[in-house]
C-alpha cells in the first residue's frame, strides 16, 4: 500500500511484473482528480494511449470526453480514469488473465487512495474483473451493484460505440443514470438550499436547462430550496418557463 499518488506513480512507471513491459512505450497510470468521487476503469491502453502516456486519448477517448461533458463531468476536475492493465497489449488484444493479475495491485492501490463513491467500468473486460466474473454487459450495463460500500456500474466501451454507433443512445442513458446517482448522493449530504449563481453565464442551451431541472427536482424532493441569482433576462425567461423563478 502506498501513502500517496506520487509514490504509487513512481513505482508503477518502473513496473516489470509481466511481459507487457517489453513492448510498451509508456506506462499509462491514470488521469484525473485523485479526490474525485467517481472513478472510470477501462481494460488497458491502446496505441494512442501508449504513445501519450494517458488513458483514453484516441477517438474513443474523445467520445468519452463528450459523454462526460454532457453530464457535467470532466477528466481534469471531477473524475479519475484508469485501466486494469497499465501497459498496452500488443495489437490492442484483450489483456490476458495473467497480465491482469500481475497489474491489478496498482489499480487496487489507486482505488484505496481515491476511495471513490462510484466506479464505472468501461467495457466487458473491466466489468468482469471489477464487478462480477459473469457480467453480461449487453444486458446489465446501466445497472448499479454495491460492493463493500461502493456503487459500481458498467457501460459499453467507447471503442465498441465507435464500431457500433447505434449503441450510443443506450450508453448515453447509462451516463444519465450515473448523473442521477451522483446527484442523489450529493443531495443526501447537501444543505437545504442550493444557490445557482449565473453571474458569469451568457448562454445556456436545452441540455443546461435539463441539468438544472434535474437538480431542482432532486433538491425539492429532499425538502430543499433552489435559489437562482443574477440570471440574464434570456436565461431567466427560460427558467421561468420551466417553473424555476429567479430571486433577483
Amino acid at each position: 500500500m502506498f501513502d500517496n499518488f506520487e509514490e504509487l506513480r513512481e513505482n508503477c512507471l518502473s513496473c516489470r511484473k509481466c511481459g507487457l513491459c517489453e513492448t510498451r512505450t509508456n506506462v499509462v497510470v491514470g488521469v484525473g482528480n485523485p479526490r474525485s468521487k467517481v472513478m472510470f476503469i477501462g481494460e488497458g491502453p491502446g496505441e494512442n494511449e501508449d504513445l501519450q502516456g494517458e488513458p483514453f486519448v484516441g477517438r474513443g477517448g474523445q467520445l468519452l470526453d463528450k459523454m462526460l461533458a454532457a453530464v457535467d463531468l470532466d477528466r481534469k476536475t471531477n473524475v479519475y480514469i484508469a485501466n486494469i492493465v497499465k501497459c498496452r497489449p500488443p495489437k490492442n488484444r484483450d489483456p490476458l488473465p495473467e497480465e491482469q493479475e500481475a497489474c491489478i495491485t496498482w489499480l487496487r492501490n489507486q482505488v484505496a487512495l481515491i476511495r471513490p463513491k462510484i466506479i464505472v467500468c468501461l467495457g466487458r473486460i473491466a466489468a468482469m474483473r471489477i464487478i462480477k466474473s459473469d457480467m453480461k454487459i449487453t444486458r446489465e450495463h446501466g445497472q448499479f451493484f454495491e460492493k463493500n460500500g461502493t456503487l459500481m456500474m458498467a457501460t459499453l466501451h467507447p471503442a465498441a460505440l465507435l464500431r457500433n454507433p447505434n449503441q450510443k443512445p443506450a450508453a448515453f442513458e447509462d451516463f444519465l443514470k450515473l448523473r442521477e446517482k451522483i446527484d442523489e448522493r450529493a443531495a443526501a449530504a447537501a444543505p437545504a438550499i442550493l444557490i445557482l449563481d449565473f453571474s458569469a453565464v451568457t448562454f445556456m442551451d436545452s441540455s443546461g436547462i435539463g441539468l438544472i431541472l434535474g437538480r431542482h427536482k432532486l433538491v425539492s424532493a429532499m425538502g430543499g430550496v433552489v435559489v437562482v441569482q443574477k440570471a440574464p433576462k434570456d436565461i431567466k425567461r427560460m427558467l421561468s418557463i420551466a417553473g424555476i423563478e429567479s430571486k433577483d
